[in-house]
């Protein structure tokens, strides 16, 4: 039962989580009812339990002096059957349709909109179930044409999307950034730690640069960007 409660508590975790958009419920469903099916494989022997905590409990049952096999079978099939209704819960839960319609308001994220390899068929099909699932009083070309505004609206605001920036980071921002944690770490116990050059590296950064607070993180990403020499298109 432990092992089962870890899945469905990180299952309640993902589902509440604030960075969970609507359109990736249905993968973290299937993915974690796959999980309860793979711990727990319907008809399938006690021997053949894998979980931590089943076969920690089967061990310490099977060494008492006077082991009841029936009971451990019994015992072990009850756990399986509970599975099967929980993932039949799940399945009430989340139908297919619903899944479906989450998974086409994926056609209205700017994220999604952005990352499209063909941007003229990308959410056409997407758009029309959605006005099917909303009963709504509008014909399809109509949708297209609408939807195809959108789009470039979309494209027009995200021109200067701020994520395309990480992929155009210097080759040695890895660097960069252990620069700053050894910064960090000379102003606490952990500077014993540190090699005698990062130490007079970082003394001398200390005092003939600004300190780590007032560094303008965005300005200084803007003016690189502006004379990058690497990019990826």
């Amino acid at each position: 039962m432990n092992d089962i409660l870890a899945i469905l508590n990180n299952l309640s975790k993902a589902l509440q989580a604030a960075d969970l958009h609507i359109v990736m419920v249905d993968k973290v469903v299937a993915m974690h009812v796959a999980l309860l099916r793979i711990s727990f494989p319907a008809h399938s022997a006690r021997s053949s339990a894998s979980t931590m905590s089943a076969c920690a409990m089967l061990r310490k049952l099977e060494q008492k002096d006077s082991i009841d096999h029936e009971s451990l079978d019994s015992a072990y099939q009850a756990c399986l059957d509970y599975v099967e209704r929980l993932v039949d819960g799940l399945g009430e839960r989340f139908p297919g349709e619903t899944q479906e319609a989450g998974k086409s308001l994926s056609a209205l994220y700017p994220f999604c909109i952005t990352k499209a390899e063909i941007l003229s068929s990308f959410g056409n099909d997407a758009v029309i179930h959605l006005a099917k699932v909303y009963d709504l009083p509008v014909e399809a070309n109509d949708i297209h044409l609408e939807y195809g505004l959108y789009k470039q609206s979309i494209l027009a605001s995200y021109a200067h999307y701020d994520a395309k920036d990480f992929f155009k980071l210097a080759l040695v921002d890895v660097d960069c950034e252990r620069a700053f944690s050894f910064q960090n770490n000379i102003k606490t116990n952990n500077r014993s730690r540190l090699s005698t050059a990062h130490l007079n590296d970082l003394l001398v950064c200390a005092q003939d640069g600004p300190p780590l607070e007032c560094f303008d993180t965005k300005d200084n990403m803007m003016r690189w960007l502006s004379a990058k020499k690497r990019r990826f298109n």
